[in-house]
């Protein structure tokens, strides 16, 4: 198949939202890249919806490291923009994106319309139903738990942080804007301080822990960006979105316990 449809504001996608988050125009690009492999191979014969190509391909193909794409695969798997069946790396959404229209194939017209009659409709459902879907079980969620969201209040959280820049003297960019993608990121950031509270057997507030782990990350040469290089002789300025990845946070965490 030599082309499929594509939404002009695919990248509004709260998934794909969280990827740029991640991975920047690497991971968005690595996703589009896998998918346009997968389509590439699709014809009436050929409607696994597989990726055929393993990491070392795509690795060699995009000019990224294999333990790279290996990760970001894993994100995409993760948010279900693709699924993993004992190492077959599927996309059965696209199904949707295929109609009769898309061809004048008779036997490729027919391998359609059995496929989406066959296949699980989970499994194939429209990304704009699923969000739909997401959007209702968020806002269910949010009226059963709005104590516990009205505790760590977003305006709390950005304050918390810049007084962080200010105290230590951070080469870290100020947080002005909290839109929805920084707000996933922040509640991501409050379950994994739950997470960590909980291992290590204590009572802090996930706000205090955020709090106390900005703070070690500030005065940490690398990690405060106060550390040059070749590229960056005064240091690299972090942003809010770099610094607060769970990559960097679990790396520096790692590396303060070794």
């Amino acid at each position: 198949m030599k082309w499929f449809k594509h939404d002009s504001d695919a990248n509004m996608d709260g998934k794909l939202q969280e990827i740029l988050l991640d991975y920047g125009l690497e991971g968005y690009g690595l996703y589009w890249y896998c998918l346009e492999m997968i389509v590439n191979k699709i014809d009436y014969d050929n409607l696994t919806f597989e990726l055929e190509h393993d990491a070392r391909i795509v690795a060699r193909n995009t000019g990224c490291t294999v333990k790279k794409v290996t990760e970001m695969m894993r994100k995409f798997v993760e948010l279900g923009l693709f699924e993993n069946s004992q190492g077959r790396i599927t996309c059965m959404k696209l199904l949707t994106r295929l109609d009769k229209s898309m061809t004048s194939n008779p036997k490729f017209r027919d391998a359609i319309a059995k496929a989406k009659q066959s296949h699980d409709p989970v499994m194939i459902k429209p990304d704009l139903v699923m969000q739909e879907e997401k959007r209702i079980e968020e806002k269910r969620e949010r009226i059963e738990n709005n104590t516990q969201q009205a505790a760590i209040p977003f305006d709390d959280f950005l304050n918390l942080f810049n007084n962080v820049i200010i105290n230590t003297n951070a080469n870290w960019s100020k947080l002005t804007i909290v839109n929805n993608a920084r707000k996933a990121r922040i509640k991501k950031l409050v379950t994994f301080a739950k997470q960590r509270i909980k291992l290590n057997g204590d009572d802090s507030k996930p706000i205090d822990y955020l709090k106390d782990l900005f703070e070690m990350m500030a005065t940490d040469e690398f990690y405060s960006g106060r550390k040059p290089s070749a590229a960056y002789p005064g240091g690299y300025r972090w942003s809010f979105d770099d610094i607060s990845t769970e990559k960097h946070i679990v790396k520096f965490i790692e590396g303060a316990t070794a």
